[in-house]
């Protein structure tokens, strides 16, 4: 399953974020398969895209995250024709 996290730094938690999202490889659950993550401009400040194999594997995830940021995560869905 694919997934995509927005992101916002909290208030106050730059200098956290930063610190904790560069050592994020080495914190991901093995089953966790970090695709893509990126700076954003605009509304959002990083948007991750990983795979995981169910969504309780997501929330552990993204609960790790939420220490620095408030997220919003989507289950990404194949464009089907």
């Amino acid at each position: 399953m694919i997934f995509v996290t927005l992101c916002t730094v909290r208030s106050g938690k730059f200098e956290d974020a930063v610190k904790a999202t560069r050592g994020l490889p080495k914190a991901l659950p093995p089953e966790v398969k970090l695709k893509a993550r990126y700076s954003l401009f605009g509304r959002f400040d990083a948007i991750y895209i990983f795979e995981a194999p169910d969504e309780i594997t997501t929330t552990k995830f993204v609960r790790w995250l939420q220490d620095t940021l408030d997220t919003e995560t989507f289950l990404a869905v194949p464009w089907a024709e």
